[in-house]
């Protein structure tokens, strides 16, 4: 997201999703956030689709605009501190069933690390 060629290609995409009423996913805006002030006076001066959409995605960042936040919903996922941790949370998401079944090499080392 932070080279011309990028801010060309967003532009276009959200140009067309405007009119057309399609969803756009940006990622990484934080990288541009000259781009974000350009596009929140692009979202107030223009009429958009009623089925118009636009997600961005962002590491958190002072210099995004404040008024762009205000009209977002924004959903923050943070992750857990530490390697174990990241890992703990990770793992804890697979079924016991299939710990169990295929290498017992693999099933040991999982429940070696876990305790």
């Amino acid at each position: 997201m932070g080279s011309q060629k990028g801010f060309t290609l967003a532009d276009n995409a959200i140009a067309n999703s405007i009119k057309n009423g399609n969803w756009v996913l940006l990622k990484n805006v934080h990288y541009a956030p000259s781009l974000l002030g350009q596009l929140e006076k692009k979202l107030h001066s223009i009429k958009v689709h009623r089925n118009f959409r636009l997600f961005l995605s962002m590491e958190t960042n002072p210099k995004v605009p404040m008024n762009l936040l205000r009209l977002s919903r924004i959903l923050m996922f943070i992750p857990p501190l530490g390697f174990k941790a990241n890992l703990t949370d990770s793992l804890k998401n697979i079924a016991p069933s299939h710990l169990q079944r295929g290498p017992t090499d693999y099933t040991s080392c999982l429940h070696s690390y876990m305790l």
